[in-house]
């Protein structure tokens, strides 16, 4: 964006913040992932309702496998849809 100056454009070609960053600190980064992942691919709501109403264990696998495929699709799709 032409409003940035070079030096600070170049912050945003860095994976990793100092730990005092205040708007992406490191360690905030890593431990609040973990927790955002966990809730995202094995807490979320519809996949727990879809394991808990099944009546035997290939089922519970299976719906997994189709929740997991649905979180999913919109990824796929948007990337098709960025492509020229």
């Amino acid at each position: 964006p032409p409003s940035l100056t070079s030096e600070e454009w170049s912050r945003f070609f860095h994976i990793y913040k100092p730990p005092d960053d205040p708007s992406f600190p490191t360690l905030g980064m890593l431990l609040g992932q973990h927790v955002a992942g966990v809730w995202y691919w094995c807490l979320d709501q519809a996949i727990v309702q879809r394991v808990l109403s099944t009546r035997t264990v290939h089922h519970a696998k299976a719906s997994c496998l189709l929740a997991g495929f649905l979180k999913i699709t919109p990824m796929f799709l948007m990337a098709c849809a960025c492509r020229p």
